[in-house]
């Protein structure tokens, strides 16, 4: 039998967690580990969070179900929200979940191992099902978000990243974004 640890995680983050609870405005970020311990994700991989984002805003009750994409704006919170949640995991050494359940518990008993965060990786927001415009435009505008960001937290020595990371689905995808990634830089 398996199970979705992660879904049950966050379950559990946005039910117990005062923190979170429902609705989860768009833009905002509900940290999560990366699966139990023996998971692919943290032990083969190294992962050990999963920052689940809300990039799309969904109608329910509408004759069909509806997604509307994050703008502009929205993915500069995004880009924003996974930086104070760097800055937020840093500072509490790791220790994500509600207070009195076992998870909690766990972590704070490994706090004095905690590593800080060095790497995280961005998918492209919305331009799946969410139906957002190409990847081009959202390639170029978290670019912005991202190099914001960095300008933003570039004195605090609680944002550790030394590597970010932009997930691409195919060589074309990647041939957009590095060219939307030099864009940026010849505009600087």
């Amino acid at each position: 039998l398996r199970e979705d640890t992660v879904q049950q995680e966050l379950y559990q983050q946005v039910t117990q967690n005062d923190d979170y609870g429902f609705p989860i405005a768009p833009g905002s970020v509900v940290p999560t580990r990366a699966g139990h311990e023996h998971s692919v994700l943290r032990r083969k991989i190294g992962f050990r969070y999963v920052f689940h984002v809300v990039t799309v805003i969904v109608l329910v009750g509408a004759r069909e179900e509806t997604l509307i994409p994050i703008d502009n704006q929205q993915i500069q919170k995004a880009v924003g929200s996974v930086c104070d949640m760097i800055v937020r995991l840093n500072e509490e050494r790791g220790v994500i979940s509600p207070s009195g359940t076992q998870a909690y518990e766990t972590q704070l008993a490994n706090a004095d191992q905690y590593e800080p965060i060095r790497s995280v990786i961005f998918p492209m927001f919305a331009t799946g099902r969410g139906g957002r415009a190409g990847i081009d435009e959202i390639s170029f505008q978290l670019g912005q978000s991202i190099e914001n960001a960095l300008k933003e937290y570039e004195d605090n020595d609680l944002f550790t990243l030394t590597d970010i990371h932009l997930c691409a689905y195919s060589q074309n995808d990647r041939d957009i974004i590095e060219a939307a990634m030099k864009e940026l830089l010849v505009e600087d």
